[in-house]
């Protein structure tokens, strides 16, 4: 929980509200970094919460965290299939994920760019020219 309230006072702005995919997207991504360094407690000084942390076991914990990020972001930003997007999620997450496709909203770069409104710009000046 320390990890998650350090990225979010690191994060300039705020994640897209009814976005809270997002927003874990944006924790995860950073914890295997977290995880390399000592997370200091937030309450009490000079003390860490990875104490008692082998070298081993801070790897397995940055392999796993790699792992999460890996597998949320093919769940949430690289796939169109619902399905495959939900088993991503249940696979990470336990049967608590809903396999209700229904309940969930895939965006990908094409459905993001759409929802730019146009811009309207003036037609480029073609100069007449003789071929011959």
């Amino acid at each position: 929980m320390a990890c998650a309230v350090n990225v979010y006072e690191a994060f300039r702005g705020a994640p897209p509200k009814n976005r809270d995919d997002l927003a874990l997207l944006l924790v995860v991504e950073q914890l295997p970094e977290l995880f390399r360094k000592r997370i200091e407690n937030p309450v009490l000084d000079d003390q860490y919460l990875d104490d008692g942390w082998s070298e081993e076991e801070r790897r397995q914990f940055v392999t796993g965290a790699e792992h999460l990020y890996t597998k949320l972001q093919a769940a949430l930003q690289q796939t169109t299939d619902k399905g495959l997007a939900i088993r991503h999620l249940q696979e990470l997450f336990g049967p608590r994920i809903p396999s209700d496709e229904d309940l969930l909203e895939l965006e990908n770069e094409e459905a993001r760019i759409q929802t730019y409104e146009p811009r309207r710009v003036a037609a480029p000046a073609v100069p007449r020219t003789i071929s011959g």
